[in-house]
């Protein structure tokens, strides 16, 4: 039977705090990275390491390349690879209930510079994609 997570769970924890989880992995403090690295441990899959542009979820997720009618899932992890993310670094955030074709609603930390974590919603500009998690015996909702 699959164990069930949900991501408005996590969003009630990580609101409105400045997440730190995985200082030993050598981030600075408050990095956007922390949001999905959060989430990852609240839900029960792999961390990933790297900048926002790099991170890669496998062998518990799939990439899913953005298009304009592709929407992420509620705990799917978007990739910002471009402006308004730095180019050099990227972004990342946590989706939301209630993304749609023309905006990300997602749980997002240092964006601007020294943000806690927060809702926002985004535009598509600069999403390369989101990494969808398909974790055998876990259920997002």
């Amino acid at each position: 039977m699959a164990r069930t997570v949900y991501v408005h769970s996590y969003r009630q924890f990580a609101q409105g705090r400045v997440l730190n989880h995985n200082g030993d992995l050598g981030y600075d403090y408050d990095e956007c990275v922390d949001v999905p690295n959060g989430w990852a441990m609240f839900a029960g899959f792999n961390e990933s390491y790297g900048n926002a542009n790099s991170l890669k979820f496998r062998p518990d997720a799939v990439w899913i390349p953005n298009t304009p009618t592709g929407v992420p899932a509620p705990g799917d992890i978007v990739i910002w690879t471009a402006y308004p993310a730095d180019p050099l670094y990227g972004h990342v955030a946590v989706a939301l209930h209630g993304c749609t074709e023309q905006q990300v609603r997602a749980l997002s930390q240092n964006f601007p510079d020294g943000s806690p974590c927060e809702c926002k919603l985004f535009t598509y500009q600069g999403v390369a994609g989101w990494w969808h998690v398909e974790k055998a015996g876990l259920h997002i909702a």
